[in-house]
């Protein structure tokens, strides 16, 4: 079965595989916003994301979908199961194929009566369903010839053209003898489904007709299956497996029907449309009842084969709208569904019956209802754990869908081993991996949730997480870790996520590779969100400053100003954070590098950062004495930049507030070259005000240079 698989935005739900979200379903998997107080950080983060939740959900579900159908080919899994060697009998046990047991009394009557006129006794209803009307039959007869005598005329048309060279006449010959083939093999399929019809109408089965029947459908030539539907033989099936229903002397042909209706509904979309169109509601009415036959015991001949022709059946309708619709209203049919997951009659089966109701979530709407359904989120999470390596995938990517029901998150969250599924998932291999990180961002856009993942057997989920997003080959998936890390931070888990090991380290790493864009910027946002919820006195703020600040400023070789100087900048709004930041190893290097950044997003933030610095009395009076703190200002000072005027202008205020401290004077005095910095600036300050404090600040500096030097300091 194909899987759906999508990036939206940080506060939309994901699709399956964006199916809205796959889900993108990758199909269905072929889908969040949060209510997070709106900040620049959090519309930065929503403006991250590449398409809607919708769209990605139906791109999810496009592609599951083209995988699905590209299943049923030569290794369609029923025609393995149900090959010459073991097709649907009778239950006598003495035959294993459609024609080992003929009557030949019923063939024979039944071909007299064709081959002259068609009794007037049979049952009207299924006479008018073989085709369009008696005449309609009567003149295929008589226009054609038999078979053998085309195929002859083909022959001899192809050899006459091959010796003359004449290919237009081939041609030509070629396409009328076609035709010709076509008008003969439409014959047959309505002289097979009336002769089987005209059986059941009298309460007896042919074998020799079925036979007939599964030779002219087993193959994979979607344009003949075309030609089977408009010779009306899903409808005389259909009308057959009413009779079937009905006869209990016909229930051994319900297998042979329902392997019949699958083979011939591998036709093209075209013709499946237009077949449910005609009988659909009434064929999901009869496989309502077989399944349920099949379920409690009274269908006794091949019960299992049953199920899987008619949960196939279901996969081709799902691809259709409106059969798609009907079957989302039929509770009945989710149920039995549900039922198929859940019995051991086939692993394929159960494969399939996930898929179906994947797919039929692939609106917002018929999600939610179908999410609801009894039983359902248990028994795909039971086959995301117990199942095989297909079943999981396929698991996996139904709870990515289902999981976009926002209002269910909770109680998604809390059935029983569901995390536990998540993680595993995570770990593994393949798509299903990429499932389970969109299903907990999902699921995280829930306050309660976040709390659940984060604490999890003592963060377990988070070491799933890390180990995924360290692996960073695929940008898609490290780009949803990321995304999930960041609904799960919030005021309750803030601090039990910034003391995780080796997660804040991890995200600076990541903030800091250019290997995926989009992940770094992302990476950096979140920082900025850990940099203004982990303050002192909090017992992980000393953690904090020293797994990320650390990391950041002490990187030599990749640097990211910018997001530096805004992380500090977002730590020196709170002053406690101050007299520890101030300790902080390299931080004042890495302040003077700023300074000196020809990015002037990140010499404006430096530059706030330095006078939250001189402006905190725990703080000015170390700072003085910092050389690369001193040799910063000067730097932001001698910027002749048109733009950097006023980051001069805060420098002013830095230094004014510094000289101020009676101890700070001499060492900024005898600071070589800010006497000479600030001089040409207080010149040309046009604010009278500042102006004044730059010139008494001078005054304050060179009244201290005269003292050292009578003290003989100079």
């Amino acid at each position: 079965m194909g899987n759906s698989q999508s990036i939206d935005e940080s506060d939309t739900e994901y699709e399956v595989v964006r199916i809205k979200k796959k889900v993108e379903f990758q199909k269905p998997h072929q889908s969040h916003l949060s209510s997070e107080a709106s900040s620049s950080e959090n519309s930065e983060m929503s403006s991250s994301g590449d398409e809607t939740d919708e769209e990605i959900f139906e791109e999810k579900s496009k592609s599951r979908s083209k995988r699905f159908m590209s299943t049923r080919g030569n290794n369609d899994e029923i025609r393995d199961d149900f090959d010459s060697d073991s097709m649907p009998s009778n239950g006598t046990g003495s035959s294993n194929s459609f024609g080992d047991t003929i009557d030949e009394t019923i063939d024979e009557t039944i071909d007299e009566t064709i081959d002259e006129t068609i009794d007037e006794t049979i049952d009207e209803t299924v006479l008018s369903d073989v085709d369009e009307s008696v005449d309609e039959v009567d003149e295929i007869l008589e226009e054609n010839s038999d078979a053998e005598e085309t195929r002859d005329d083909y022959d001899e048309a192809t050899e006459r053209a091959t010796i003359t060279g004449d290919d237009d006449d081939a041609t030509e010959r070629t396409t009328t003898t076609s035709k010709k083939t076509q008008k003969t093999r439409r014959k047959r399929l309505q002289k097979i489904v009336y002769a089987l019809n005209y059986a059941a109408a009298s309460g007896k089965s042919s074998e020799t007709k079925y036979d007939e029947l599964y030779c002219e459908l087993n193959h994979n030539n979607e344009a003949e299956h075309d030609l089977e539907i408009k010779a009306g033989v899903a409808t005389g099936l259909s009308h057959l497996l009413r009779s079937a229903l009905q006869m209990s002397c016909l229930e051994d042909d319900i297998s042979k029907i329902c392997y019949s209706l699958e083979l011939v509904y591998r036709c093209s979309k075209k013709s499946r449309v237009e077949s449910y169109e005609a009988n659909g509601l009434e064929l999901l009415s009869h496989f309502e009842q077989v399944l349920r036959k099949c379920f409690d015991g009274t269908l006794r001949n091949m019960p299992d084969f049953v199920v899987k022709c008619i949960v196939k059946i279901f996969a081709y309708f799902a691809l259709l709208k409106r059969a798609k619709a009907n079957m989302t209203k039929n509770q009945n049919i989710i149920d039995l569904l549900v039922q198929v997951i859940d019995s051991d009659i086939s692993p394929i089966a159960s494969i399939d019956a996930i898929w179906i109701l994947s797919t039929m979530a692939s609106k917002s709407v018929s999600r939610e209802k179908i999410s609801m359904h009894p039983g359902l989120l248990d028994s795909i999470i039971k086959c995301s754990i117990k199942g095989n390596s297909v079943m999981k995938n396929e698991a996996s990517a139904a709870l990515m869908n289902f999981s976009a029901v926002k209002s269910n998150h909770e109680k998604f969250a809390n059935k029983p081993n569901c995390l536990e599924a998540l993680r595993k998932h995570l770990l593994s291999e393949g798509d299903s991996r990429g499932h389970a990180a969109n299903t907990l961002r999902n699921l995280t856009l829930s306050e309660p949730v976040k709390v659940q993942v984060i604490n999890y057997k003592n963060g377990c989920i988070l070491d799933a997480l890390m180990k995924v997003a360290l692996n960073g080959s695929d940008m898609t998936l490290s780009f949803t870790v990321v995304q999930v890390l960041k609904n799960c931070l919030c005021n309750g888990t803030a601090q039990s996520m910034a003391r995780h090991v080796g997660l804040l380290p991890m995200l600076s790493k990541m903030a800091l590779s250019n290997k995926f864009p989009q992940v770094q910027s992302l990476a950096g946002i979140l920082l900025k969100e850990f940099s203004r919820k982990i303050n002192h006195p909090s017992p992980s703020h000393s953690f904090f400053i020293s797994s990320v600040v650390n990391t950041l400023i002490k990187n030599k070789k990749q640097k990211n100003d910018l997001l530096v100087s805004e992380m500090l900048i977002q730590q020196a709004r709170t002053p406690a954070n101050l007299s520890k930041l101030v300790h902080c190893e390299g931080l004042f290097d890495t302040i003077a590098a700023i300074a000196a950044s020809k990015d002037a997003r990140a010499q404006a933030n430096i530059v706030c950062v330095m006078r939250k610095f001189a402006s905190d009395s725990s703080t000015k009076k170390i700072i003085a004495h910092q050389t690369s703190f001193v040799r910063a200002a000067i730097t932001i000072l001698q910027d002749e930049d048109v733009g950097a005027k006023s980051a001069r202008e805060e420098a002013i205020y830095l230094i004014s507030s510094l000289a101020s401290v009676d101890k700070n004077r001499k060492i900024l005095a005898n600071h070589k070259g800010l006497v000479e910095a600030m001089v040409p600036c207080t010149r040309v300050i046009e604010d009278t005000k500042l102006r004044g404090l730059a010139v008494n600040c001078l005054s304050s500096l060179m009244q201290s240079m005269v003292s050292t030097k009578k003290l003989g300091i100079l």
